[in-house]
């Protein structure tokens, strides 16, 4: 089993709130919540597919315009 550190971060009231709820929701603790974001933040590897089209989108190159049309 890994270890674990205990840390202290400070949030906003306003976060803490939504986050409890969203975890409650999830039947979670605030705390497995908090780390599961976390940890795929840190340890999600995108594919190919997704890196070329950051790349392509932040180039600029090739980019066509979209048009929302109201039917």
């Amino acid at each position: 089993m890994s270890r674990k550190n205990s840390n202290r971060i400070s949030l906003k009231q306003r976060f803490v709130g939504k986050t409890k709820k969203q975890a409650k929701k999830e039947n979670r603790s605030m705390n497995n919540f908090l780390e599961t974001i976390l940890f795929d933040a840190v340890y999600r590897e995108l594919n190919e597919e997704t890196l070329s089209a950051m790349r392509e989108a932040e180039s600029g190159a090739e980019l066509e315009t979209l048009r929302h049309d109201k039917r």
